[in-house]
């Protein structure tokens, strides 16, 4: 009700109209989607509608951010003028029908077939239906589309959720894991990897930043990963936990716990994007090669292993790293028998232990 009665206010039209296509000012609107819906259900409704309507996560979570004070601004003005309370307010939304079609979409708003797409990208509209009220069509869409929201969350309360955790998890089926190609590479001459990438890429996350990186980097592998997460759940299976590591490959060490270049920038991003993710937690991995004995290297990936986790922390997502452990030479990557391979074994992995509701 509060929000509503701050929407309301004028000079909020004019703060939601400058919001749309800035990613910048998208962070408000997703502060207010946090409030009506919890920070962890976010992901999951804008996964559920992407699916429904057949456009990118990121995407249908833009049109939450800018829906949320429209269809907001909109109650509060009603609110105001009829002097509702909270408990009013509730009564009257209570008697206004939803329509939902047989694809659960609000106001009659379908996904369009292929067969009806041109191809030049546009499809053809299907036939409007007669509203008894004529209503301005871009605040009648948003409202559909909150609507829409509202009701795949409410739907999400009485049937399984989209999300498994890991106790549950047997019951998913995943397809089979594949280990990502390791990219091109050379030794330096501090022994560690420069890595060659491929073509750039964006990662459009759902609080609105976007993050350029290359199509094969560790970035590019955790959000395939995050995405298959919240469709499927944390794949527990044997081969889901041998392959369920992302490769950190710019997080190296010249010696001992002092990083290579490029280390932190690549930390960076992988906390950016898992702040766009609260719901997604981890645990973090060392590795060395196997010259020297066992002891000390379990002891040297561990704190590597610990250095990163606290770092990543320091940089607000402490409370998503659960674990860091150090496996010493165990699960190496390459040939320990060549320097090259050596220098690929020494490194720092992360994976998504669960996924919380």
């Amino acid at each position: 009700m509060q929000l509503a009665r701050e929407a309301s206010d004028n000079s909020w039209w004019q703060k939601v109209l400058q919001w749309i296509g800035e990613d910048d000012k998208a962070q408000k609107g997703h502060e207010m989607l946090q409030q009506m819906f919890g920070n962890n259900n976010i992901d999951r409704i804008g996964d559920a509608i992407a699916q429904k309507s057949m456009i990118r996560t990121s995407s249908a979570v833009k049109l939450m951010q800018w829906a949320a004070p429209l269809c907001l601004a909109t109650i509060g003005k009603e609110a105001a003028e009829k002097k509702y309370d909270a408990a009013a307010l509730a009564a009257v939304l209570a008697k206004e029908p939803i329509d939902i079609d047989g694809d659960g979409l609000a106001g009659g708003i379908r996904t369009i077939p292929a067969h009806n797409r041109h191809a030049n990208g546009y499809v053809q509209a299907p036939s409007k239906p007669k509203r008894k009220m004529p209503i301005l069509l871009p605040l009648l869409l948003l409202i559909g589309l909150l609507a829409l929201v509202l009701w795949l969350f409410k739907k999400d309360q009485t049937e399984p959720a989209l999300i498994e955790s890991a106790a549950t998890h047997s019951a998913v089926t995943h397809s089979s894991p594949e280990e990502p190609a390791i990219p091109q590479y050379k030794l330096a001459e501090d022994s560690t990897v420069t890595f060659t990438y491929g073509e750039n890429i964006v990662i459009k996350l759902p609080n609105g930043l976007e993050l350029h990186v290359a199509n094969n980097s560790a970035e590019a592998i955790l959000m395939s990963r995050i995405k298959d997460a919240l469709q499927h759940g944390v794949d527990t299976t044997e081969a889901g936990k041998k392959l369920g590591w992302v490769n950190l490959y710019d997080v190296q060490f010249v010696k001992g716990t002092n990083y290579r270049e490029g280390a932190v920038a690549q930390m960076q991003n992988i906390a950016a994007i898992l702040k766009a993710y609260p719901s997604v937690k981890i645990k973090i991995g060392g590795y060395t090669d196997n010259t020297g004995p066992d002891h000390v290297n379990e002891r040297l990936s561990l704190e590597r292993a610990d250095k990163v986790k606290q770092d990543l922390g320091a940089m607000g997502i402490a409370g998503q790293i659960v674990k860091a452990e150090g496996y010493g030479p165990q699960h190496p990557i390459a040939d320990n028998t060549t320097r090259e391979g050596r220098a690929l074994n020494r490194r720092v992995s992360c994976r998504i232990v669960s996924v919380t509701q």
